[in-house]
């Protein structure tokens, strides 16, 4: 059934409510302190506003890359807005969140059941904010992917400095249909480290890809790309990283992903065959997941393109075309043309 996003006030599970407050309104009435100290990773250590330790509070990112207040003291777990608010007021959390929700009028995102919802792109300049203040560090670590600058300009590839995350967006016709971010890899390494040290019944995955809001992650990345031009493609590859994408067309071959955010539920849409009409082959290529799901993937989207479609696979060693790739940027090309029995096509390269 589709679903449409709605805002719904009240009656709402604490979970839910956890989900829409500030830590930093939180704590701020409490430990102003924290205020103005925050860079992006933790504040400074504060007297705690519960057991009164002189430098033992403070809010840092917790394992799930969520700001989180922690006391080495009494907190040694971390707390998240509502289980803070239930701590230091002795409330249980249906309580706690009952008090956040009535000072603030707390609504939250969910989904209705609807005939036909209508997706509405996004505001271009969300895109273009992040590619614009693209630092030189954010452009070599593009670099060392295998991306060039004119891909990296092309498809507007980004870096958002307050997410810490490179920024991967949809750009059909114009106009912006979705944002994947992707984790800056240095802050993964210390959300992980970190991750060792949380209680393990509050362990959370770290996703490594989030969207914007409200991003049409039922797609293709590269769409237009595959299907512009004066002269249909002669083949295109069908890989499953977004950032691979543009560092295969960096590389001189036309490639394209899925895009759908988290969701793999459902490797292919049939309704998307319409966009790969005038090529004439289809080279899919799956991932050497742990467990062979990689290779699942690929026989489902083979199976849904229908004849046209040829699996791919890597050679031994490679967990993804990326890491195939960047083994040596250098011959990266000649590589590439050699395992896929296909010269690259020089024009894309222009």
């Amino acid at each position: 059934m589709t679903t449409a996003t709605i805002e719904a006030p009240s009656r709402l599970s604490w979970e839910q409510i956890n989900q829409t407050a500030d830590m930093l309104a939180v704590v701020a009435k409490h430990v102003p302190e924290t205020r103005g100290h925050w860079n992006g990773y933790m504040t400074n250590e504060v007297p705690c506003p519960k057991c009164g330790g002189k430098t033992r509070f403070r809010l840092r990112l917790g394992h799930n890359g969520l700001m989180m207040a922690f006391c080495s003291h009494c907190a040694e777990a971390g707390l998240t807005p509502i289980r803070y608010i239930a701590w230091y007021y002795d409330f249980d959390l249906k309580t706690a969140a009952d008090w956040w929700r009535d000072q603030h009028q707390v609504t939250v995102k969910v989904a209705v059941p609807m005939k036909q919802q209508e997706h509405k792109p996004l505001e271009l300049a969300i895109a273009l904010r992040c590619h614009n203040r693209m630092d030189v560090r954010a452009r070599d670590y593009m670099h060392a992917r295998g991306m060039n600058d004119h891909m990296i300009d092309h498809f507007k590839v980004g870096y958002h400095t307050g997410f810490k995350r490179y920024s991967f967006p949809l750009i059909i016709g114009g106009m912006l249909w979705g944002i994947q971010y992707r984790l800056n890899p240095k802050l993964e390494y210390v959300l992980k480290f970190l991750r060792l040290f949380e209680h393990p019944e509050r362990r959370v995955d770290i996703k490594r890809y989030v969207s914007e809001t409200g991003s049409h992650n039922h797609n293709l990345y590269a769409r237009d790309e595959i299907q512009d031009g004066d002269v249909p493609l002669p083949y295109a590859v069908l890989i499953e990283g977004v950032p691979d994408v543009v560092a295969m067309w960096s590389q001189g071959f036309p490639a394209f992903s899925t895009f759908q955010g988290n969701n793999r539920a459902k490797p292919w849409d049939v309704a998307w065959n319409k966009y790969l009409a005038e090529i004439e082959t289809i080279y899919v290529i799956p991932d050497n997941d742990v467990g062979g799901s990689g290779d699942f993937f690929a026989s489902e989207k083979a199976k849904a393109i229908g004849p046209r479609a040829h699996i791919h696979l890597l050679p031994k060693g490679y967990k993804d075309i990326g890491e195939f790739i960047m083994a040596d940027l250098t011959t990266a090309p000649q590589r590439l043309a050699d395992m896929l029995h296909l010269p690259p096509l020089k024009e894309l390269l222009q």
